[in-house]
């Protein structure tokens, strides 16, 4: 693989979101939403106040260790705009990663697939948790696909994964598919192109590798026990986190994927390709079985948390308010838009890759996404993430499809600037202008 047109490719890229984190420092040189969360633990950090914790935060304490000490290695003063340089350090380090599995497993990569993707890039302008926890449990994931799987480098993965639930309780589902990524491997030799046929060549060869399990497992008994200690996997505000069965929740997800990767498919070749798959004889039961559990997922696990309305510096308040709530039906006319996302999602997946591996990554996108009431496409920056890695554009004109992908994820990420930097409006109980984000 030739470096050179992929260096350059990731220099022009930052030196173009760059400019967006200093416009973003410059305009927005206060806490936002969350941060203030976020910036005060660090700051009680800080001043050595390790035994102070804010109820409200959700999420564990390892970014908060991660920016005292990329302060003090650095010398650099404690600033809200230092805070955010360790994000957007972490983007750049994305590049690296998408750069390693791009070498060694998916040549239909560009070096910023994932470093200018519309649901990361404005995480680089604020001190969130999202970029670094999606960096590190990514690690996990590159080892599992690039390495043969061996003890060392089970452990290896596991280890890397364990960092990153520091960042995300979460991410221990992420890191199951990097067990499940390395059983595959093991696996693939086996199938029959059979679902049934080679789940159970995966669950055999899941027992007989044993050795490669063993770390996992040790991480997952961890995990749990953590859970039943900390009463739950939200570690504060709990009574605002509970865990519903929010399926929905999955075409939401499916369909901000198929949005943000539409020129890897977009073709009338295959567009024609889902409309005889939709229309044939020998599947019209089966897409006809399918529409009917979207739209009983659809009319009985939706849900609609109250912060959701109570907020309108999300886009989620809009979406909810004007597309899926708009009328009593209005949700039930997204469902082809839902259907033929899943198809994309699955197609494209499948393509290089095994039903078992789909099966295990839907589930993963399932525990991830929908056991929490909130819509909040934050949660749809993994399962992007790791199909993306997975994927390849349609075979035709496959290195124009990759270049197309860079501009228009640079178009979304544009427009969600300018409106995040020109949007402006007041909140009674707050000083500082508000604004939208994701």
């Amino acid at each position: 693989m030739d470096l050179v047109p992929d260096v350059a490719l990731a220099a022009i890229s930052v030196s173009i979101f760059k400019p967006y984190f200093d416009q973003a420092n410059d305009l927005v040189n206060y806490t936002f939403i969350d941060e203030i969360f976020h910036v005060n633990q660090v700051k009680e950090y800080w001043n050595g106040n390790f035994d102070s914790w804010d109820s409200k935060i959700t999420t564990p304490p390892g970014l908060y260790y991660l920016a005292l000490w990329w302060l003090k290695l650095t010398g650099l003063e404690f600033s809200i705009a230092n805070l955010r340089l360790l994000n957007f350090i972490g983007g750049v380090l994305l590049i690296i990663t998408t750069l390693v599995v791009k070498k060694h497993h998916n040549s239909g990569l560009s070096a910023v697939s994932l470093f200018s993707s519309p649901l990361l890039t404005i995480y680089y302008t604020l001190f969130y948790t999202d970029v670094w926890s999606t960096l590190l449990i990514v690690q996990s994931y590159v080892v599992a696909v690039c390495w043969k799987p061996t003890l060392i480098s089970a452990t290896l993965s596991c280890l890397l994964g364990s960092i990153s639930l520091l960042f995300r309780q979460t991410n221990i589902v992420w890191l199951a598919f990097a067990l499940a990524v390395m059983v595959d491997k093991l696996a693939k030799d086996n199938y029959r192109d059979f679902a049934q046929y080679d789940i159970t060549v995966f669950v055999r060869k899941a027992f007989a590798s044993w050795r490669i399990v063993c770390p996992f497992a040790m991480v997952l008994i961890a995990f749990i026990n953590f859970v039943i200690s900390n009463g739950g996997i939200t570690m504060g505000d709990k009574e605002n986190h509970v865990i519903v069965p929010h399926l929905a929740q999955v075409f939401y997800c499916f369909t901000f994927i198929t949005s943000f990767s539409a020129t890897l498919w977009l073709s009338p070749a295959f567009i024609r390709g889902y409309f005889e798959i939709l229309l044939a004889r020998k599947y019209l039961v089966l897409n006809g079985f399918w529409i009917f559990i979207m739209f009983y997922i659809v009319q009985n696990f939706t849900f609609l948390h109250p912060f959701i309305l109570a907020d309108n510096r999300h886009y989620t308040f809009y979406i909810m308010r004007r597309i899926i709530f708009k009328t009593w039906y209005s949700k039930y006319l997204l469902i082809p838009i839902y259907h033929y996302s899943a198809y994309t999602v699955y197609k494209l997946f499948t393509k290089n890759h095994s039903k078992v591996l789909f099966i295990a990554f839907v589930t993963c996108v399932i525990l991830t996404v929908a056991p929490s009431p909130l819509f909040e496409p934050r949660y749809f920056i993994l399962p992007l993430v790791y199909w993306r890695l997975q994927v390849q554009p349609v075979a035709d004109h496959s290195q124009l499809r990759l270049g197309l992908e860079c501009l228009w994820n640079y178009w979304w990420s544009r427009s969600l600037f300018q409106i995040y930097f020109n949007y402006i409006f007041e909140w009674d109980d707050l000083p500082d202008p508000q604004r939208i984000i994701w």
